[in-house]
């Protein structure tokens, strides 16, 4: 600890301008992170599927997933402004639901046949 943090019954204080986050938080911490992680790993192993075989459907779905993914990461970890919990939970499931409706009709647009 350093000289700013005090110390009241053993518990150390958090320094000014700082708040104890509670478990909503942390569940909505995770929550995003667990969206962004299924986006990106989506997006990534759609990209290396597409550079593997060349299929333009996989080039869309590599696409829509990653423009995806960074509109979570975006909107829900914003620097300048801290989302409220049920925002970034909402973003979050939001996010995942558009990918699990809208990627079957993108892969059927872009030429994939087997859906």
């Amino acid at each position: 600890m350093n000289e700013q943090t005090q110390v009241n019954n053993g518990i150390p204080e958090l320094p000014e301008g700082h708040q104890r986050r509670g478990l909503n938080s942390w569940l909505a911490d995770w929550a995003s992170m667990l969206a962004v992680v299924l986006l990106s790993g989506s997006s990534l192993n759609c990209a290396f599927i597409w550079l593997s075989y060349g299929y333009a459907w996989d080039a869309a779905a590599f696409v829509f997933s990653l423009v995806l993914a960074l509109a979570v990461y975006f909107t829900a970890f914003d620097a300048n402004r801290q989302p409220s919990i049920s925002r970034r939970i909402t973003i979050s499931l939001a996010g995942i639901a558009i990918w699990a409706a809208f990627l079957p009709i993108i892969l059927r647009i872009a030429g994939y046949q087997n859906l």
